[in-house]
């Protein structure tokens, strides 16, 4: 367990050492400091991190120190140095939990501008089909209305062609289909314009 080496474990063995040197149980020591047993072999193990608040455990540590007929100061710096120790280890485990969250706040910015820079492509990409010119005209150029893929064209009416099929119906004169370079008057009822990229 993380925090039960150096100064704190070294207390605690020898809080152990001269109790034992003395001859007492940890019971006896219990009953004559009024320290509860539980917290006394957690002091002896060198487990001082969540024993309890600071002040009472430099109590503990004089009562114990009195019952063995030594100094507490030692046992008191010990304590304290264990502190020091402690939080340089706290420090460095928080500053792993930063860096974990710099890390995670880092890829995360990355996926999101990547997602970002995707959606820009897309709509970039089909903003360009948009706003190309068109494939080819279909002009109406007889004397009824015609539809073009159910959209109806008065005579005289030009409708802009995109990628795709337009079903002409309607038809009792002419239309006219015009692509890059090429003009087609057709004079079918009904008929269907294929338009496409050349690649």
């Amino acid at each position: 367990m993380k925090g039960l080496d150096g100064p704190w474990k070294t207390l605690g063995e020898m809080l152990k050492e001269l109790r034992e040197e003395r001859g007492m149980s940890l019971r006896e020591v219990s009953l004559a400091i009024n320290v509860d047993y539980k917290k006394l072999e957690k002091m002896e193990q060198g487990d001082f991190k969540n024993l309890d608040v600071p002040i009472y455990v430099k109590g503990y540590l004089r009562r114990y120190a009195d019952i063995l007929g030594i100094d507490s100061s030692e046992l008191i710096e010990l304590y304290e140095r264990g502190f020091e120790a402690v939080n340089v280890e706290i420090e460095a485990e928080e500053e792993k939990e930063e860096k974990k969250k710099v890390n995670l706040s880092l890829v995360f910015m990355i996926i999101l501008l990547f997602v970002n820079l995707l959606l820009l492509y897309v709509g970039l990409r089909e903003f360009s089909i948009l706003t190309k010119e068109p494939l080819g005209v279909i002009e109406n150029l007889s004397n009824n209305v015609i539809k073009v893929n159910d959209i109806e064209l008065k005579p005289g009416d030009k409708m802009a062609l995109r990628e795709g099929t337009y079903k002409v119906k309607g038809n009792e004169g002419e239309v006219l289909v015009r692509t890059k370079g090429k003009a087609w008057k057709v004079k079918l009822k009904d008929f269907e314009v294929r338009i496409s990229w050349e690649r």
